[in-house]
């Protein structure tokens, strides 16, 4: 019997050396894996394009290029930046993100009770202010029902369909030369835009982008007959135009 113990103990010790060693190679790795990731492989150059300051950057800057990634990085970044359209990320190993931004435009205010909301062309407020502006370089929207200051942070994209809507129209109006001066939403069934010398109504119980594409046909059928008119409504299968 005592034989048979100090065989196994014998026949063990070899397999408790090589366990040993294998727990001591993982731990080596392990700490040049972290050297490296430490010393070597953080971030120390990050490229931007298409904005001069970004919020939120500097909390990326000697981070390890393992412990980071691109997507989460584009959504902390947009979120923090209410100026920014988009946002792509792109890391080179072993130190260096690339960063490229389309930035947003004021494509209208909001006047509301208490300030005013700066509105990109897809709804997302990129400022609020509460001294309303007497010039403007941007159509203002006045909505039908009352809306307060403190309902919207920046950053958010703004949840009324209609207001959504109407920015659309204003660009759709804006890409054929009407500069439009002025939107009144009166109800979510009218929404009119207002340019110096006509003004154009649509819906939102329509396809946004078939009223849009209506308008602009339409638009420019009349300046190629040097036709003058005072108002064109797409708010019906078929239009009312008034000359």
């Amino acid at each position: 019997m005592m034989r048979i113990k100090i065989f196994i103990l014998k026949t063990l010790q070899p397999i408790r050396k090589i366990s040993t060693n294998i727990y001591l190679l993982v731990f080596v790795a392990a700490l040049i894996i972290l050297f490296f990731s430490r010393f070597f492989f953080v971030i120390k150059h990050i490229n931007i394009q298409g904005i001069d300051n970004l919020n939120g950057i500097t909390q990326y800057s000697q981070k390890s290029y393992f412990f980071i990634s691109p997507k989460e990085i584009e959504q902390n970044l947009y979120s923090l930046n209410p100026n920014i359209k988009s946002i792509k990320v792109e890391t080179k190993s072993p130190d260096t993100i690339d960063i490229v931004v389309v930035k947003n435009r004021v494509t209208a205010k909001l006047a509301i009770a208490d300030g005013e909301l700066l509105l990109s062309n897809d709804g997302r407020i990129i400022a609020k202010q509460r001294e309303k502006t007497l010039v403007h370089s941007v159509p203002i929207i006045n909505y039908y029902q009352k809306l307060y200051f403190n309902q919207y942070r920046a950053g958010e994209v703004i949840q009324h369909k209609d207001i959504v809507y109407s920015l659309q129209f204003a660009d759709g109006i804006n890409e054929v030369g009407i500069k439009v001066e002025g939107i009144d939403i009166m109800n979510e069934n009218m929404i009119v835009l207002r340019a110096r010398e006509s003004q154009y109504i649509f819906t939102t119980n329509r396809d946004m982008k078939a009223q849009v594409a209506e308008i602009k046909f339409i638009i420019e059928q009349l300046v190629i007959k040097g036709t003058n008119y005072k108002s064109i409504d797409v708010r019906f299968e078929k239009p009312v135009i008034i000359y």
